[in-house]
This record gives C-alpha cells, sequence and structure tokens, in this order.
C-alpha cells in the first residue's frame, strides 16, 4: 500500500513539472482528473428507516472524485495512479451515516488508435470508515490489494475491481465492485 502511494504521487509530483513538455519525446506525463460511481459489494450495515424501508451501505457502492498522473511510455501505452475519495451516505433525514474511504489505484493500459483503452493494474483503499451517527457502531475497516481491470472509449469507462474489506470485530466482506467513471488527462493529448 505504502508504495503504491508513493508511486501515485511521485508520478503526480512529475507530471506538474512536465506539463508544457514537446509532443514528439517520450515519455510524457499529465495530470489526470476523475470522477465516477460504483456498485457492488456485501452489505456492511443496513439502515430500517420509520416507514419500514430499509437501505445498505455496500462495501464496494459510492460516487468518488480522484486526481493523479497519467505516464505515457508510448503513444499506445501508458501508466496511470490515482488516489480519491469514495463516499456512499443513506437517505436518512435525521441521522449522517456514510461510508468513506480513499482509493489508490494504479493501472497500465493499452490505447487503440480508435480512442479504446484497455488496462489492467491493482486496487488499495485505505481509511475505510462506517460512520453510525449513533444509529449504528463506528467501524474501521482495512482492505487488500486486489486486482482492478478497465475498458474505456476516450473519458468514459468501466472497471472491475476485485477487494475484501476485513473488520476486527465483523469479519470479511466482499468489496468487489462494478463501476462508471468519467476522466481526463491533462494535457489532453500527447
Amino acid at each position: 500500500m505504502k508504495k503504491l502511494l508513493f508511486l501515485t504521487t511521485l508520478l503526480a509530483l512529475f507530471g506538474a513539472s512536465l506539463i508544457g513538455q514537446d509532443n514528439q519525446t517520450y515519455p510524457k506525463i499529465g495530470l489526470v482528473a476523475e470522477g465516477g460511481i460504483s456498485f457492488g459489494g456485501d452489505a456492511l450495515a443496513t439502515v430500517i428507516f420509520t416507514d419500514g424501508e430499509d437501505q445498505d451501505l455496500n462495501a464496494g457502492q459510492g460516487g468518488y472524485l480522484a486526481a493523479g498522473a497519467a505516464l505515457h511510455f508510448t503513444e499506445n501505452i501508458s501508466l496511470r495512479g490515482t488516489l480519491g475519495f469514495l463516499y456512499q451516505t443513506t437517505a436518512a433525514e435525521n441521522a449522517n451515516i456514510r461510508l468513506t474511504r480513499l482509493p489508490l489505484n494504479l493501472v497500465g493500459f493499452y490505447e487503440f488508435s480508435n480512442g479504446i483503452r484497455v488496462g489492467g493494474g491493482v486496487s488499495s483503499h485505505a481509511n475505510i470508515r462506517l460512520k453510525g451517527d449513533g444509529f449504528l457502531p463506528d467501524t474501521d475497516y482495512t482492505s487488500n490489494l486486489g486486482p482492478r481491470f478497465e475498458l474505456a472509449y476516450k473519458w468514459i469507462g468501466l472497471s472491475y475491481t476485485a477487494m475484501e474489506y476485513t473488520s476486527e470485530t465483523d469479519g470479511v466482506f466482499s468489496a468487489n465492485a462494478i463501476g462508471v467513471s468519467v476522466s481526463f488527462v491533462i494535457p489532453n493529448r500527447y
């Protein structure tokens, strides 16, 4: 986890200094901005509302924003590292019950000339916290380093991440997730 965070930070620092680089030489570094939603995983908690309805807080679900760097080795081969904030809340009006975590992704890509890119890499989540706001017990989790696969067309992507969350009190939960994202690299094209 620390090595992945170090590499992502290193890519971001170099990306900021090399943004005005020559278009004919490689490697090239750019800044990445990304946002999206993900679905899936086991229910970490279920909130039951006064009207009898309920809502699960699933381990792999939420909306996120991320930033990082992209290192283009050639016109077709690149590596992206991002650090983000993944958030899920409930529809409760009288409580702020939420699940937060910091996803860290490192994914290598092959980009075809038609704008389609495929990638594979690893993902880990840090600071995984379920805050119950007095209605549920606050719980911290840890994650394993899991595989991540992506398929994208230009700036729209689909992803699948296989991961587990572990709690000292509640055991192991699947955090496998399917995601939809929008991402931009600055400068836009290498």
